[in-house]
Order: structure tokens, then C-alpha cells, then sequence
């Protein structure tokens, strides 16, 4: 098992506002909502996409370096388990295209929007002239040119 996916046992539902905000889908009678967001790591720069299922946390990927992916995990529906893959490709000016595949069935692909990308961007715009101001003011006490 993957130590960066969550794979919960027995977790609640997640009362979050922004799971709405989220992509609906219905495969095999099972209601997923598919969610991606930014996270911390690398200065905002990677995002979690999590799949829920009634509200509770499947499938969360915790934000990845990589451009692609694919993780998995086990959830129970209704008293049966049952098997889930989370696919995903390269980010586009939408968001990221993903496709569920459970049971081994696969579902239709889906563009997933990225919530809190401004933090993103923040991120990319305040610490490189920061960076240069630190070393800027390091030299100027160091007595440097």
C-alpha cells in the first residue's frame, strides 16, 4: 500500500462545504464525487485529488510530484467491498482529466477542477523576490558587493 493515499476504515462523513464544488459520478449504483486541491507541499504547487463516496473520504491522493498517476484502494458500499483505482493525466487549463476504474470496470474519464489555485500563484509570486531580497540583505551585511 501506498504510505501518501489515504485508505480509511471506518471513516465519517466529511462535512465540508466544498466537496460540492466537486465532479459527480454514478458507476455501478455507487455515488463518487471526485475533488482535487491544492496542498501545501512544494509551496502549493501539487494538488490531492480525493473521491468520496456519500461524503466519505475513499481515495485521497495527499498531492503527488508527478504529472501522472494512479493509486488504489479498498472501500466497502452498502456491505460490499470493492476495488478502486484513481487515474489521472497531465493538468490543463481545466483541471485534471480522471477515470475511475472499479471492480475493473472503468468509467468515463472526467476533467476534475483544481480548487485554491490562487494559493498557487501567491506562492509562485511572493517567495522568489523574497528569496532575492534575504540574499540581497545576506551580502549587503556580509559586506559583500
Amino acid at each position: 500500500m501506498d504510505p501518501l493515499v489515504h485508505h480509511p476504515s471506518s471513516a465519517a462523513p466529511l462535512a465540508d462545504p466544498q466537496l460540492d464544488a466537486g465532479v459527480r459520478l454514478v458507476h455501478a449504483g455507487i455515488p463518487f464525487r471526485l475533488r482535487a486541491r491544492t496542498v501545501p507541499r512544494y509551496l502549493w504547487s501539487t494538488a490531492s485529488i480525493d473521491v468520496y463516496v456519500d461524503g466519505v473520504p475513499v481515495l485521497v491522493t495527499g498531492g503527488r510530484s508527478g504529472m501522472t498517476g494512479s493509486v488504489s484502494s479498498q472501500f466497502s458500499w452498502e456491505g460490499r467491498a470493492h476495488n478502486l483505482e484513481l487515474h489521472w493525466g497531465a493538468y490543463a487549463s481545466r483541471g485534471f482529466p480522471v477515470r475511475l476504474v472499479v471492480d475493473g470496470e472503468p468509467t468515463e474519464e472526467r476533467v476534475v477542477p483544481v480548487q485554491g489555485q490562487a494559493k498557487g500563484c501567491v506562492a509562485i509570486l511572493v517567495v522568489p523576490p523574497l528569496v532575492t531580497a534575504v540574499i540581497a540583505a545576506a551580502m549587503l551585511l556580509a559586506g559583500g558587493p
